[in-house]
């Protein structure tokens, strides 16, 4: 039925979105209506894609000397990498951050966990932008009082990550 075939729809968008962000970002006002939908699994997929996309486009340039240090990696390969980089403006980037900030307060506690483990992501990797981080923290705070454990233990998480990456 139909539940089936979201659930299948939803590891393919994750995957989709982590090796080839640049398709996801062209579509994304066709995946974007989708988190309103009913099933928590399809929001959560879309969340931690955003999260892959927005990784992406901001990833630092470090990964690509890292490749270059080590001997497995071919020279095809590194060329390979480089379409995976995806190029968007500042204003669609503040965009998708902004769709992450409101998915905090998500219907499904699931999808609450997955967006805060999304953001945790991105401070773990270095990419949340400083105009974010008391936004993200308040967030974060805010969580801490939510009903369900799971977004509770995540909140945990992401205000230890802040305080362990903060920048100040």
């Amino acid at each position: 039925g139909r539940a089936s075939g979201v659930k299948n729809v939803a590891p393919f968008i994750n995957e989709l979105a982590s090796r080839k962000p640049q398709l996801v970002m062209a579509n994304i006002n066709m995946i974007l209506p989708h988190l309103d939908s009913e099933p928590h699994y399809f929001r959560s997929a879309i969340v931690t894609a955003l999260g892959q996309i927005i990784g992406q486009t901001n990833r630092k340039e470090d990964d690509s000397d890292e490749s270059k240090d080590d001997p497995s990696v071919s020279e095809f390969q590194t060329e390979e990498k480089e379409p995976n980089r995806v190029q968007i403006q500042s204003k669609t980037r503040d965009n998708l951050l902004d769709i992450l900030l409101e998915r905090a307060h998500d219907t499904s506690s699931f999808t609450r966990s997955t967006v805060l483990k999304t953001w945790a992501g991105l401070v773990q990797d270095g990419l949340l932008p400083l105009n974010r981080l008391m936004p993200v923290t308040a967030i974060a705070i805010d969580r801490l009082k939510d009903k369900a454990v799971i977004v509770r233990r995540s909140s945990m998480q992401l205000l230890t990550l802040l305080l362990e990456n903060n920048p100040f």
